[in-house]
């Protein structure tokens, strides 16, 4: 598990990427941000500054969610698993 020292300087690095231009997470890990979200009680806020993507992101990943009943854009496992 890298040190809190090797996370700082990456989250420092790609916070100096613009939003738009950060690698994509995939279905595996939206689901894995907003389980985390709701596990640490984080509002939408604190959640997208923890993992450095937009609030307007992960209110399109919830509404995505609430609009087709759970079934996009996350998954619960990885394909293949």
């Amino acid at each position: 598990m890298p040190c809190l020292d090797t996370l700082r300087i990456k989250d420092t690095q790609i916070a100096q990427i613009a939003p738009q231009r950060r690698p994509h997470y995939g279905p595996y890990e939206r689901m894995a941000i907003l389980e985390l979200r709701a596990a640490r009680g984080w509002s939408v806020k604190q959640t997208a500054d923890t993992l450095l993507v937009t609030p307007a992101r992960i209110a399109a990943w919830l509404k995505r969610i609430d609009d087709q009943g759970g079934q996009c854009p996350v998954a619960t496992t990885r394909a293949g698993e």
